[in-house]
């Protein structure tokens, strides 16, 4: 069995480092301290048939992620506040 992922959109310089999918199936990403928006990651999981003695005929699954990164901190956005 193996896990793979694919990139189907994501902003550049969204996040720190290139995000990585372990033998796990855990999808580690780091986004930057001032990025927003959404990427997209297609995961696929093949099972190549060869256990428990069934004929060799790789099955695999696909699952769609969207990651949404918000900003809550206002002045990252160029908003200030001000009391009166």
């Amino acid at each position: 069995m193996s896990f793979s992922f694919t990139t189907l959109y994501e902003p550049a310089g969204m996040f720190e480092t290139t995000p990585t999918l372990d033998e796990y199936g855990v999808l580690t990403l780091t986004p930057r301290a001032d990025a927003y928006g959404y990427a997209v990651f297609v995961v696929t999981l093949t099972d190549d048939g060869g256990s428990y003695n069934l004929p060799n005929d790789p099955r695999s699954i696909d699952r769609t992620l969207t990651v949404h990164i918000r900003i809550y901190h206002l002045e990252l956005l160029g908003h200030t506040l001000s009391q009166n």
